[in-house]
């Protein structure tokens, strides 16, 4: 700092050693020629006026206050008065008529604004700068001065043989003591400027006192006292500049030069902690600037070519490159490209951003937008689902049931006896086609019971290994300490049926397949080990292959209806869809690992429950159930009824049949024999098979009622009928289903009549 201090001082030093310069020769002038001397020492402080008055004028803006050009303006105005005064002197042949007293009542005048400037100054400190009204305020003054002089009206200031008047002298005490209460003044309110300018104006001040009381001992023109007044002047003008030079020149120089280099460095900061890559690169394509994330990025082998540079340029598109991280091996990174000036000379502004974290989240949200996409076809293609296997059941049912009926009355030794044998096996396999359709959109209905897998595997491993050949090795890896799961039985071995029935044609040329389950609680240290799985106990079932494996695109469709890899007619494409379904509806979750050529596991996790597992009990088959009791069916499907009624009649009931609910009210009203059974649909053309039965109890009270419905889950809400004590008969069903659903409802309900009347008994 001290040397800053040295170095800015040192112009200050050397003017004020030219300006003494100047004095020594001005008195020495005087000596010898006082029109010279006094022409050329009002000339330097004119010249200091005009320049004082230049630098306020042209300085204004860098100002928040007035003082600058309040007091360039100032001098400016004396400045103009001197050179009046300087033009009266006899000598110089401007006012030939013109006698000694009129240059020094211009000398006065201009003393007098001098004085009345300076002791103005205190109250223009810090005031917002009002350049017209200082302009207009000093030529109203310097006008109002000026014809008071050339009018008569100025008081006189010299008189020929008698020399100053007593006015001048008295002036000149009068500006001598502003000039002492100014500078009083400006050391009084020194806070509000700079120290150093209130020490050039104190001297200003204090000189020009020197100088009006040098003037007092005026004897003649060539006396010492005449040429120290205007030397001193001279000094207090030069020191009114010097203020006005630190203040309006040399400060706001040094503020805006130090303001501008510390902007520099913050803006050098900026680009080189910036996130972004930044470079410049020169039309010849030179790297002239790269900051050090640009640098780390790759640097030089981010640097498009000439003809790159000049196309991004003029489209502003950014264009994607990629960036080598230290945390990753690869990055993506956005790139644009705009025109600069670097060092004066046309160049490319080049800005490098990372975009890996954003890339990243729009393809996760792009993959997300899939997943919602394939659930919204998913749950389209279910509900299609649901009704081509209400569909299917209908026409199932008449198919399995007129086939047994016909099986039964030819007799196993009849010649047609195996092809209706193959018949009832074809529907049968359509059933558990609609299962599968069900199982796929979630809607079948289930039938959970707390089980434990090992033992629902060693039950089904006779048909398992049944269905893989020869040439592939079977193993399985049943974990003892397996918690128990409440699932549908059926529905899981279906799922163990599709699995295994797909890992068996992954293998053609052979391999091993592994079924494994194994026991799993998941906490905050495994969960990452199982992506995407909440926390808890799960019974987790294995099936692993050993077969040719699948690609990621595969993969993405593993799930979806009707998609298969295998060839026309060897799958139907909704074995692992329904898989899917099922595990979905069961609250679980399934999870695929796969690599080309390296095998398949499919892994799902079921929840396990704090239940003991249910032991299965063998049961013989019962016989069948008759009886001769008045059953009313209700069905709109015209074969469905028909084969439904046949069964019965074959069963030994007697079978009332109704198309709607109209008819099958009329039906009750008009018969003679009280109903014993109704077995209606879920879902008829008019009334709902729920409202077909409150309708029948009016007339019957205590009659049973049993549904029966091709429809999925679904439907039951849409028609109302939510009872969790409803019976209800899934179609297609077996002969043998249907008589001992039929036999069961009728013996309860007779139960509960004996005992309803034993009770009022």
């Amino acid at each position: 700092m001290r040397g800053s201090d040295s170095r800015s001082r040192r112009p200050g030093i050397i003017t004020g050693l030219v300006v003494f310069a100047i004095a020594v020769g001005l008195y020495l002038i005087s000596l010898h020629n006082y029109l010279l001397f006094h022409s050329l020492a009002e000339l330097f402080s004119i010249l200091v006026a005009g320049s004082v008055f230049i630098l306020a004028h042209a300085s204004q803006r860098l100002h928040r206050d007035s003082f600058v050009l309040f007091i360039g303006t100032a001098l400016a105005a004396c400045g103009f008065i001197d050179l009046l005064h300087t033009l009266a002197y006899a000598g110089m042949g401007v006012f030939p008529d013109a006698g000694p007293n009129l240059p020094t009542q211009l000398w006065v005048a201009a003393r007098y604004l001098q004085a009345a400037s300076l002791l103005a100054i205190p109250w223009v400190i810090q005031r917002e700068p009002r350049p017209r009204l200082i302009y207009l305020s000093y030529a109203i003054a310097g006008f109002s001065l000026l014809a008071a002089i050339f009018g008569g009206f100025f008081p006189v200031s010299y008189l020929e043989g008698s020399g100053l008047t007593p006015f001048k002298k008295i002036s000149e005490y009068v500006i001598s003591t502003s000039f002492i209460a100014s500078a009083w003044l400006l050391n009084h309110w020194k806070r509000r400027l700079d120290e150093e300018v209130v020490r050039w104006l104190t001297i200003a001040a204090l000189v020009s006192v020197g100088s009006e009381l040098a003037f007092t001992l005026y004897l003649n023109v060539y006396g010492l006292a005449n040429a120290v007044g205007h030397l001193l002047k001279i000094a207090a003008f030069y020191a009114i500049y010097r203020a006005v030079v630190l203040v309006g020149v040399s400060r706001p120089h040094d503020l805006l030069f130090r303001r501008l280099r510390e902007s520099e460095e913050s803006f050098e900061s900026i680009v080189q902690q910036s996130e972004e890559g930044i470079m410049v690169i020169d039309e010849a394509g030179k790297l002239r600037f790269a900051n050090p994330t640009l640098q780390r990025w790759g640097g030089e082998t981010l640097l498009p070519d000439r003809h790159t540079l000049k196309t991004l340029a003029d489209s502003r598109a950014p264009i994607d490159v990629p960036l080598s991280t230290p945390a990753e091996a690869q990055g993506i990174g956005e790139l644009v490209v705009a025109r600069t000036l670097w060092q004066g000379e046309p160049a490319y502004l080049v800005t490098v951003r990372d975009m890996t974290a954003r890339r990243r989240a729009e393809e996760a949200l792009r993959e997300r937008e899939q997943q919602l996409l394939q659930a919204q076809r998913l749950e389209m293609v279910g509900r299609l689902a649901g009704g081509v296997a209400h569909n299917f059941n209908n026409l199932l049912t008449a198919i399995s049931g007129l086939t047994q009926l016909a099986m039964e009355d030819i007799g196993p030794d009849s010649g047609t006896y195996k092809y209706l044998q193959e018949t009832l096996g074809a529907s049968r396999r359509a059933a558990a086609l609609t299962r599968q359709l069900l199982a796929f959109s979630r809607r079948q209905l289930l039938n959970p019971q707390v089980i434990n897998l090992n033992e629902l595997i060693h039950n089904l491993t006779g048909l398992l290994s049944r269905l893989v050949a020869e040439n592939i090795k079977w193993e399985q890896r049943l974990a003892p300490d397996l918690g128990a799961v409440k699932v549908d039985p059926g529905q899981i071995e279906q799922v163990l049926i599709n699995l295994v029935m797909n890992a068996r044609d992954a293998m053609p040329e052979g391999g091993t397949l592994t079924i494994e389950t194994q026991r799993l609680t998941l906490d905050e240290k495994e969960a990452d080990k199982h992506p995407g799985i909440p926390h808890g106990e799960y019974a987790l079932l294995s099936v692993k292959d050993t077969g040719t494996g699948m690609s990621e695109e595969v993969k993405a469709h593993l799930f979806e209806p009707f998609f298969t890899t295998k060839g026309r007619d060897q799958g139907t494409g909704l074995g692992l869809a329904s898989v899917h379904g099922i595990v979905e509806q069961h609250k679980g979750h399934i999870r695929v690992y796969s690599q080309l050529g390296r095998g398949t596991t499919f892994q799902i996790y079921l929840p396990c429950i704090a239940q003991p597992a249910q032991t299965a009990t063998s049961k013989e088959r019962p016989l069948l159930p008759c009886g001769t009791e008045t059953v009313l069916i209700v069905e709109d499907e015209h074969n469905v009824r028909e084969s439904v009624a046949a069964m019965l009649r074959n069963l030994g009931y007697t079978v009332l049949e109704a198309a709607d609910g109209a008819a099958a009210i009329e039906l009750c009203q008009t018969h003679d024999r009280e109903l014993d059974l109704l077995l209606t649909d879920v879902v008829l053309p008019s009334l709902s098979g729920a409202q077909v039965a409150e309708r029948l109890r009016l007339l019957c009270p205590t009659l049973p009622v049993l549904y029966m419905s091709a429809y999925p889950l679904d439907a039951f809400v849409r028609h109302g009928v939510l009872d969790k004590d409803i019976e209800l008969l899934e179609k297609p069903f077996s002969v043998d289903i249907l008589a001992q659903r039929v036999r069961a409802i009728l013996d309860q309900s007779k139960a509960s009549y004996v005992d309803g009347h034993a009770s009022k008994s």
